[in-house]
């Protein structure tokens, strides 16, 4: 386990030490307040589940505690805030609030079906050769999380 525990918390610290601090410090609301990732130099895809948790809480060990981590939740369809993965998140931020005074900023990513369907060519564009339907769920989550844009909940 401790060996598990030390190769997990190499890989996260090669990935979230290096990443430049924003200008200004963070702490912003991106462009105007919009939700979007301006105030953490750091995002995780967040579904509150173990393996988001655990990438979660290791960033929290290695970054210095004044720096905040944005926690990336995409939810799809006419009713985001029902999500399972939505309801975990929600969740898993509260837990981490209990293990840590890190300023942790839940963006809840909205993707209605009419949204992504707009976007279906250009995602499997980018996922291919990759064709099922489960890369088409992962990749769609990563490249909504990626632009940022969603609603803060802090």
């Amino acid at each position: 386990a401790a060996a598990l525990l030390a190769a997990l918390s190499a890989a996260v610290r090669r990935r979230v030490c290096g990443v430049p601090a924003l200008a200004g410090g963070g702490g912003g609301g991106g462009d105007g307040g919009d939700g979007g990732c301006g105030g953490a130099a750091v995002g995780i895809l967040f579904s509150g589940g173990i393996d988001s948790m655990v990438l979660a809480r290791l960033a929290d060990l290695e970054l210095p505690p004044g720096q905040p981590i944005d926690l990336l939740t995409v939810a799809f369809g006419a009713s985001p805030d029902e999500a399972p993965d939505r309801l975990t998140a929600r969740n898993g931020l509260s837990e981490l609030s209990s293990l840590s005074t890190r300023r942790w900023r839940l963006v809840e990513v909205d993707v209605s079906f009419p949204m992504l369907q707009r976007r279906r060519e250009q995602l499997e564009a980018l996922l291919a050769p990759a064709r099922t339907v489960m890369d088409l769920n992962i990749g769609a989550a990563l490249w909504f999380a990626a632009r940022g844009v969603g609603r803060l909940c802090e």
